[in-house]
C-alpha cells in the first residue's frame, strides 16, 4: 500500500469547465439500493418537480354529455408522457400523460386512462410551471382527464404511445383481450357491439367529426381495443383509434419526420415490428401498413411484408395476418424513438424467451437473427425452453438500410441467480421498456427506462429485490454504445417502473413517470403515480458529471444528481391528481381522480406565435379498470406547461373546445375510439402528433371484461358516442370488430384538445410497447413487447397521413430488391392487422425479446430490448410461427454455451439496438450489464452502473449535444439488476452522450434512482433542452407521493446551464476523492480504486484497505470518521 500520510483538512476548488456541445455537467449518479422509498436522481445543477400524481390529482372531467363535471382523482400507474409544444410562442406545451390502469369509472370513463396539462417555463428558474387553461369544452383547471368511453371507445392498458414531429399524441393499448368476458367488470357489464365511428362505438349514438378507418363497420366490444388511439391535447380529448394500423398489444410507436412513416412495437413474444406509411403527411387515415422481416428484400417494400388495411378482420388479428407472411418476431417490442432519422426501439426480453418463441414458427414467424446468436452463446437455441432474454436490449432500425440491428445490449449478464451489491455492477441495464429522447446543446440523447421483468440474473442485487428500475441517457452519437456509455439520471423507488421519458424540445427538461410505486412515502406508495419533471440539462458543461451512485437504502423517494442547477418538480400525480373528464356525450362532466401507473410522456409544442406557452404534455396511465368517471380500459391525461422562474415547468390552465377548463384534462378513449388497454409506451410525432401504445392486448373476452365494465359487444370502427366521429377516410371505417380485437394498437390522441383521434388499426394489432416516427413524417417503426417480439414499419403514402402507406415487418437478411429487408404486411386486410405478429412471422419476420421503447436520434432508430429471464423458452415459440431470432441472441446464446430456443438461454438486462435506415440493419448498440454469473450480487460487489432491462428511451438535445435517455424497468432483482441487500426494484435512468459511436456501460449517466418498486419510463428532454420529464410508476414506498396507487410525473430543469464551478462531479471522471452514500450504515462505494484507511476524530488508524473501490463499514461503531486515500486527501464519513 502507498504512504498514508496523517491527515489534515484541505480545502476544494471548484473545477473550471469549458462550454462544449451537449450537456454540460455529468450527471451520471452511482445508485444507493438501500434507498427505496422514493426517486434517485441527478442532483444540482438539475432542478426535479413532481408535475402530476395519478390517484392523486385531481382532473376537470365530462360527464356522458360531453358537460364539464369534476374534478375527478385521476387514476393511476402514469406511463407515456406525451408533449405538444405551444406553437403561439407563450406556454411550452401540453403534456400528455398515459394513466396504465383499466377500471371501471363513472367520472373518468371506464377502461384505460389519460391525462393533460399545460406546462410553461417559469422564466426565473427554468422549472416548469402547471398553467390553468380553459378549455373549448367549458373545463377550466390545470388537469384534464380525457374521455375515451364517450368518444372513440375504452381503451385499455394505456401504456406506450406516440409523439410526433409536431406533437400529435397516440397512446398505445396494451394487451388487448381476446374476449369480452376479459372487459366485463371494467368496461360497466358493457359488452354490446361497437359501431366504428360512434361516440364510443355505441350504435344508438351519433357520430362526429373525427374519421377512422372502418367507420359504420361492427366490431365486438374486446375487439376495439388494442389499438394507437389520436389524442388531442390542446382540447382533452380522444380523436380516433387507429384501426387500420391493425390491432395489437401496442407498446409504444415512433412517427418519423415525414409525418407519414409510422414504426409501431408489439409488446408480445413473438412480437411484432410494422409500419404504417400514410398517404399524405399528417393523414393517417389512408396509408400502408407493413410488418418487418429480416432479410426480405423484396424489390419493392424492401424488408417489409404489405398488409391489408382495408381488411378490418386482417387488421383485428394483425400479428397472425403478419406472422403468416413471414414477419420477423421480437421478446416484447416496447417503446421506441427517432433520433437523427433512425429509429431506435426496446425490446424488453422476457425470461421465457425460449419457451415464448417456441410458438413463433408454427405461426409462420421468423425470428429476429440477434436471439439465434444469442442463443447459441447460450448453447441452445432461439426457441428452446433454456433460451432466456433477462436483460433485453435497444434496437435500431435504420431505414436507410432497412435492417435492424441490436444497438445496445441489456446486462451486463451474469449465471448468478442472486447477485450481491458487492459484485453488483457499476451500471446494468434490464429491460429496457420505455425509449424517449433528448436533444440538449445539440446533443441528441437516447433515454432509456426499465421495467424490470424480474429481479434475479443481476436485475436487482440480492438483499435489494424491491424492482428498483432505472433512467439513463445515451449519446446517439455513439455508434457501438456499451452499458459503460450510459448516464443514469433517475432511480425508480420500490416497485416502480420508470416509463414515458421523453426529453422537452427546448433541451432543458427531461420527463419521465414513477409508476405503480410501492415505497412507503407519498407520493411514491401504492396507489399513485407520479410524473417527474428534470430541468436545467442545458446548463451542465459536462452531463457525465450528474452522475451519482445509486442508494439502496433510500428507496422511498426518487434518487436524483443534487447539483443546484437541476431544479426537480413533480408535475401531475397519477391516482391522485385530478383531471377533467367528459361524460359520454362528449361533454364536461367536472372533475375525476386520474387512474395511476403514469408510463409515456408526449411532447406537443404550443408553436402559436407569441404563446407563453411551452406545450402540451401526455401521461399515458398503464391501468386498466372499469371507471364511470374516466372512462374503462386504459388511461391518458393531458396538461399544458410553460416555463416558470429559473426555467421551471408551471401547469397551465386551459379552456378546451369541449368546454372542460382546469390544469389536467383527461383523454376518453372509450367513447371515441374504444377502450384502450395497458398505455404503455408511445410516439411523439416530429410535429409533436402523440400516440399511446396498447400493450398485451387479451386474446379473449375474459381478459377485458372487468375493465371494460363487463362490455363485450362488438365494436363499430369509426364510431363513439353522439356526435363523435373520426375523420375520414380511414382504413376499415365501418367494419366490425369483436371488442377484444379494438385493444392492441397504436392509438392517437389530440393532446389540444385532450381527445382521442383513431386506433391505428392499418398498423396493426400487436403489443405494442413504443414506436418511432422519423422526421420524414412518414415512417413509424414499432416495436412489440412480447418474446418473440416484433419490429415494424409503416410508411404513409404523404407525409402526415397515417390514413394510407405500407406497413411492413423487419426480416434480417431478407435483401428484397424493393423493401430490403421488410416484409410487406397487408394493412388493407382487417384480419392480418388484427393478428400481425402471426401474419409477420409466418412470413419469416425476425423476433427479438421484448421491444420496448425507441427514439431516433441522427437518423437511426434506438430502441430498448428489454431483455427476458426466461428468453430462451419464450424464443422457442418463434420458430413454431415461422419467425427467424434476432442473430445478436444466436451470439450471445453461443457465449453461453446454448441456444436462443434454449430453456437455458436467459436474457437478464436487456440492451438497446439501433436501427440504421441506411444500411437497413439493426446491431447492439449497447449491451445492458454488466453480466454476473452469481444470482444474489452482494452491494460490496456491486458495480458503480449497471444497466438493467432498458425500457423506456427519450432523446434530449442540449447545447446542439444529442443524449439518449433510458429507463429501466427491471424483470427481477437477481444476477446484478439490483444488490441482494436490497432487492426493492430499484430503477435508474441515465443520459448516455450519442456522440460516442460505440458506447458501454461506463459511458451512461445515472441522473434519476426510482424509489422503492416503481419503473421509471416516459422519459423525454424538452426541445429547448432544458427540461426532461419522466414519469415514475406505481412506486411502493411509503413516502407521498411515491407510495402505492400514484404514478408521478417529474420534470428535472437546468440541463442547458453552464457552470463554472461543477460541485457534484462524477466520481470516476475528476481528480477527486469521494465516496458514497454519506452518512453510511453498511457499504461505501469510491470513486475509483485505490489505497484507503479510516481513522477515528482523534487521529487513531482503524483499518486500511488496499487497492479497492468499496468498504464494508457494517461493524464499525456509530459516529463521525475520516476517510484518507493515498494521496492524502480526506472525505468527513459518517456512519449511522
Amino acid at each position: 500500500m502507498k504512504k498514508l500520510f496523517t491527515f489534515c483538512f484541505t480545502t476544494m476548488l471548484g473545477l473550471s469547465v469549458m462550454a462544449q456541445p451537449g450537456i454540460q455537467f455529468s450527471p451520471h449518479i452511482a445508485i444507493d439500493w438501500s434507498k427505496t422509498d422514493s426517486v434517485q436522481m441527478t442532483k444540482s445543477p438539475i432542478k426535479s418537480q413532481i408535475l402530476f400524481i395519478g390517484n392523486y390529482h385531481k382532473v376537470a372531467a365530462l360527464d356522458g354529455n360531453g358537460k364539464p363535471a369534476g374534478p375527478y382523482v385521476s387514476k393511476a400507474s402514469n406511463d407515456f408522457i406525451g408533449f405538444t409544444p405551444d406553437s403561439s410562442g407563450g406556454d411550452l406545451g401540453w403534456i400528455t400523460v398515459n394513466l396504465e390502469t383499466q377500471l371501471k369509472s363513472d367520472s373518468l370513463g371506464d377502461g384505460g386512462g389519460m391525462i393533460v396539462f399545460k406546462v410553461r417555463r417559469d422564466a426565473s428558474n427554468d422549472s416548469l410551471i402547471i398553467v390553468d387553461q380553459n378549455l373549448a369544452d367549458g373545463r377550466s383547471g390545470k388537469y384534464f382527464n380525457i374521455d375515451f368511453e364517450n368518444t372513440v371507445g375504452e381503451t385499455w392498458n394505456n401504456c406506450g404511445g406516440i409523439i410526433s414531429p409536431t406533437g400529435e399524441i397516440w397512446t398505445a393499448e396494451e394487451y388487448p383481450p381476446a374476449k369480452n368476458s376479459s372487459i366485463y367488470s371494467i368496461f360497466r357489464n358493457d359488452t354490446m357491439d361497437v359501431i366504428i365511428g360512434k361516440r364510443g362505438g355505441l350504435k344508438d349514438r351519433v357520430s362526429s367529426s373525427y374519421t377512422p378507418a372502418f367507420k359504420g363497420q361492427v366490431i365486438r366490444r374486446y375487439e376495439n381495443v388494442g389499438y394507437m388511439v389520436q389524442v388531442d391535447p390542446r382540447t382533452a380529448k380522444a380523436m380516433r383509434k387507429q384501426y387500420n394500423w391493425g390491432r395489437m398489444a401496442f407498446e409504444g410507436g415512433v412517427l418519423m419526420p415525414d409525418k407519414k412513416t409510422v414504426y409501431l412495437f408489439e409488446d408480445g413474444t413473438p412480437g411484432l415490428f410494422t409500419k404504417f406509411v400514410a398517404n399524405t403527411a399528417n393523414d393517417f387515415t389512408s396509408g400502408k401498413l407493413f410488418a418487418y422481416k429480416h432479410g426480405l428484400k423484396d424489390p419493392t417494400n424492401g424488408n417489409w411484408v404489405e398488409l391489408n388495411t382495408g381488411d378490418l378482420n386482417e387488421m383485428l388479428h394483425v400479428a397472425d395476418s403478419a406472422f403468416k407472411k413471414g414477419a420477423s418476431c421480437y421478446v416484447r417490442l416496447e417503446w421506441g424513438t427517432e433520433i437523427n432519422g433512425k429509429v431506435y426501439i426496446a425490446e424488453t426480453g422476457h425470461d421465457a424467451a425460449g419457451t415464448n418463441l417456441s410458438t413463433a414458427p408454427a405461426r409462420g414467424a421468423v425470428i429476429a437473427p440477434h436471439h439465434y446468436l444469442r442463443a447459441a452463446l447460450q448453447g441452445t437455441t432461439p426457441t428452446s425452453s433454456s433460451y432466456k432474454d433477462y436483460y433485453g436490449r435497444v434496437l435500431m432500425f435504420d431505414p436507410a438500410t432497412d435492417s435492424v440491428r441490436v444497438f445496445l445490449e441489456g446486462g451486463p449478464a451474469t449465471d448468478s441467480v442472486d447477485l450481491s451489491t458487492a459484485n453488483y455492477p457499476a451500471k446494468h441495464l434490464s429491460n429496457t421498456d420505455g425509449l424517449g429522447k433528448f436533444s440538449c446543446n445539440g446533443k441528441d440523447y437516447l433515454i432509456l427506462q426499465e421495467d424490470l421483468n424480474g429481479k434475479t440474473y443481476g436485475r436487482n442485487a440480492k438483499g435489494y429485490y424491491n424492482n428498483q428500475c432505472e433512467m439513463y441517457l445515451l449519446d446517439v452519437s455513439i455508434a457501438n454504445p456499451t452499458i459503460d456509455s450510459m448516464i443514469r439520471i433517475f432511480v425508480g423507488p420500490k416497485g416502480a417502473e420508470l416509463t414515458g421519458g421523453m426529453g422537452t424540445p427546448d433541451g432543458k427538461s427531461i420527463l419521465v413517470n414513477v409508476q405503480h410505486p410501492t415505497a412507503s412515502q407519498f407520493p411514491y406508495s401504492s396507489g399513485y403515480a407520479v410524473t417527474y419533471a428534470m430541468t436545467g440539462f442545458d446548463s451542465i458543461s459536462d452531463l457525465r458529471s450528474l452522475d451519482f451512485p445509486i442508494s439502496w437504502e433510500n428507496y422511498n423517494v426518487p434518487q436524483a444528481p443534487s447539483d443546484s442547477k437541476i431544479k426537480k418538480q413533480v408535475l401531475f400525480i397519477g391516482g391522485y391528481d385530478k383531471v377533467a373528464v367528459t361524460n359520454r356525450y362528449g361533454q364536461p362532466n367536472g372533475m375525476a381522480v386520474s387512474k395511476a401507473a403514469n408510463d409515456f410522456i408526449g411532447y406537443t409544442a404550443d408553436t402559436v406565435t407569441g404563446t407563453p406557452d411551452l406545450a402540451w404534455i401526455t401521461i399515458n396511465q398503464e391501468t386498466q379498470s372499469a371507471d364511470d368517471s374516466i372512462g374503462d380500459g386504459g388511461g391518458m391525461s393531458v396538461f399544458k406547461v410553460r416555463r416558470g422562474a429559473m426555467d421551471t415547468l408551471v401547469v397551465v390552465s386551459q379552456t378546451l373546445a369541449d368546454g372542460r377548463t382546469g390544469k389536467f384534462f383527461n383523454i376518453d378513449f372509450e367513447n371515441t375510439v374504444g377502450e384502450t388497454w395497458n398505455n404503455c409506451g408511445g410516439i411523439i410525432g416530429p410535429d409533436g402528433e402523440i400516440w399511446t401504445a396498447e400493450e398485451y392486448p387479451p386474446a379473449s373476452y375474459a381478459g377485458i371484461r372487468t375493465p371494460f365494465n363487463k362490455d363485450t359487444c362488438d365494436f363499430m370502427i369509426g364510431y363513439g358516442n353522439l356526435d363523435w366521429l373520426m375523420p375520414s377516410g380511414l382504413p376499415f371505417d365501418n367494419d366490425t370488430i369483436k371488442r377484444v380485437h379494438n385493444i392492441g394498437y397504436m392509438v392517437q390522441v389530440d393532446p389540444k384538445q385532450a381527445k382521442a383521434i383513431r386506433k391505428q388499426y392499418n398498423w396493426g394489432r400487436m403489443s405494442f410497447e413504443g414506436g418511432v416516427i422519423m422526421p420524414d413524417n412518414k415512417t413509424v417503426y414499432l416495436f412489440e413487447d412480447g418474446t418473440p417480439g416484433l419490429l415494424t414499419k409503416f410508411v404513409a403514402t404523404t407525409a402526415g397521413d397515417f390514413n394510407s402507406g405500407n406497413l411492413y415487418a423487419y426480416k434480417h437478411g431478407l435483401n428484397d430488391p424493393t423493401n430490403g429487408n421488410w416484409i410487406m404486411m397487408d394493412n388493407s386486410d382487417l384480419n392480418e392487422m388484427i393478428f400481425l405478429a402471426d401474419s409477420a412471422y409466418k412470413k419469416g419476420a425476425t423476433c427479438y425479446v421484448r421491444l420496448e421503447w425507441g427514439t431516433e436520434i441522427n437518423g437511426k432508430v434506438y430502441f430498448a430490448e428489454t431483455g427476458h429471464d426466461a428468453a430462451g423458452t419464450n424464443l422457442a415459440t418463434a420458430s413454431l410461427r415461422g419467425a427467424v431470432i434476432a442473430p445478436h441472441h444466436y451470439i450471445r446464446a453461443a457465449v453461453k454455451g446454448t441456444t436462443p430456443t434454449s430453456s437455458t438461454y436467459n436474457d437478464y438486462y436487456g440492451r438497446i439496438l439501433e436501427y440504421d435506415p441506411a444500411t437497413d440493419s439493426v446491431r447492439i448498440f449497447l449491451e445492458g450489464g454488466p453480466a454476473t454469473d452469481s444470482v444474489d450480487l452482494s452491494l460490496a460487489n456491486y458495480p458503480a452502473k449497471h444497466l438493467s432491462n432498458p425500457d423506456g428511451m427519450g432523446k434530449i438535445t442540449i447545447n446542439g449535444r444529442n443524449y439518449m435517455i433510458i429507463e429501466e424497468d427491471l424483470n427481477g432483482k437477481t444476477y446484478g439488476r439490483n444488490p441482494k441487500d436490497n432487492y426493492n426494484n430499484q430503477c435508474e435512468m441515465y443520459l448516455l452522450d450519442m456522440t460516442i459511436a460505440n458506447p458501454t456501460i461506463s459511458d451512461l449517466v445515472r441522473i434519476l434512482v426510482g424509489p422503492k418498486g416503481a419503473e421509471v419510463t416516459g422519459a423525454m428532454g424538452t426541445p429547448d433542452g432544458k427540461t426532461i420529464l419522466v414519469n415514475i410508476q406505481h412506486p411502493t414506498a411509503n413516502i407521498f407521493p411515491y407510495q402505492t396507487g400514484y404514478g408521478v410525473t417529474l420534470a428535472l430543469t437546468g440541463w442547458d446551464q453552464n457552470p463554472t464551478i461543477i460541485q457534484e462531479m462524477a466520481a470516476e471522471q475528476f481528480d477527486v476523492f469521494k465516496a458514497w452514500p454519506n452518512p453510511v450504515s453498511r457499504m461505501i462505494t469510491l470513486n475509483k480504486v485505490q489505497d484507503v484507511a479510516i481513522y477515528d476524530m482523534f487521529g487513531k488508524l482503524i483499518s486500511v484497505y488496499p487497492q479497492t473501490d468499496k468498504v464494508d463499514v457494517s461493524g464499525f461503531a456509530s459516529g463521525l470518521y475520516i476517510l484518507m486515500n493515498e494521496e492524502g486527501k480526506t472525505f468527513k464519513l459518517i456512519i449511522q
